[in-house]
């Protein structure tokens, strides 16, 4: 698959993907890049029973798809009642209204949602990392050998093997107004990811300690830096690390006992999905294939984090 990466690199530099100066747009570090851009795909939900998080991973025409948390979905139908998503990626906090809410059938027993709005705003898309495997890419016919390796730290983070990602990731979302924040506010919690706990109720295998996480913020990502390839652009050799989305945040450990945050997280990993997200990825509008690669190349040299 490296080497797979590597000559989707190279034909996309080519045709001229992305040819804007290497630069770390976001700053300094993984978390400083995590940050900027889970805020850009994120969007807050308000139903009429009360609310959560989605993550943007689709756009098809003026049609944008995410994911949620499937209880978040769950307080009723868009269809017959006020369903809208909102943006705070700028100053505007701009709302869409929700056309569809639905939990398909490969997403059964697992806390995972698909949903829907339509606006000719232009939004950003999160990568889904489990959607980069091989089934779902064109393989190009006689790879030539490829010396690419894995970093082991890069800016003081060290690669976790566990789960193919840079350093530990960061979970993001909206969270609801409260007596003391009275708005809803984008926030964000450092995530320390622990051992996958397999076949674990309701889809949640993703387990994390991520002390700040509040309500509203469930159904929003759990993002993590992803290594881009070595290869050249403008005569430079370009390296770091790209954002994609790894999970959707669910609960705290302790939220079904006692509405309490242990420090705990449980999330639904996106692995879990990655068949369905990939045969539906035109529909859905979901860049995988060349789409995918064109889209790494762009934030590897646009948005990379060093």
């Amino acid at each position: 698959m490296k080497s797979i990466v590597r000559i989707y690199l190279q034909s996309a530099l080519v045709l001229g993907v992305g040819c804007t100066p290497v630069m770390a747009q976001f700053g300094g570090g993984p978390f400083s890049g995590l940050r900027d851009y889970a805020k850009t795909v994120t969007i807050g939900i308000d139903t009429p029973g009360s609310g959560g998080s989605g993550v943007i991973v689709g756009k098809d025409g003026n049609k944008y798809y995410f994911l949620t948390a499937a209880h978040v979905a769950a307080s009723g139908s868009p269809t017959k009642e006020e369903f809208w998503a909102h943006s705070l990626s700028s100053s505007n906090d701009k709302k869409y209204r929700i056309e569809r809410l639905w939990q398909p059938k490969e997403f059964a027993g697992k806390d995972l949602a698909i949903g829907s709005f339509e606006t000719s705003d232009k939004l950003e898309i999160a990568l889904v990392f489990p959607v980069d495997i091989e089934e779902f890419v064109p393989l190009p016919p006689k790879l030539p050998t490829d010396t690419w390796s894995i970093a082991g730290s890069m800016n003081g983070r060290e690669y976790d093997k566990d789960w193919d990602i840079q350093g530990p990731p960061i979970v993001a979302g909206v969270s609801l107004p409260t007596g003391a924040v009275q708005v809803p506010l984008f926030r964000v919690s450092e995530a320390n990811m622990q051992s996958r706990a397999n076949g674990n109720q309701n889809g949640y295998e993703a387990i994390y300690a991520a002390t700040s996480t509040v309500p509203g913020m469930s159904g929003g990502g759990v993002f993590a830096a992803r290594l881009c390839p070595q290869f050249m652009h403008n005569g430079r050799n370009v390296w770091g690390a790209y954002p994609g989305l790894i999970a959707i945040h669910g609960m705290s450990e302790s939220y079904k006992e006692s509405q309490g945050r242990s420090g705990v997280s449980l999330g639904v990993p996106l692995d879990l999905v990655a068949k369905y997200l990939g045969k539906n990825a035109k529909t859905l509008g979901i860049p995988i294939g060349r789409a995918y690669y064109d889209k790494m190349i762009e934030l590897c040299i646009n948005k990379g984090m060093f």
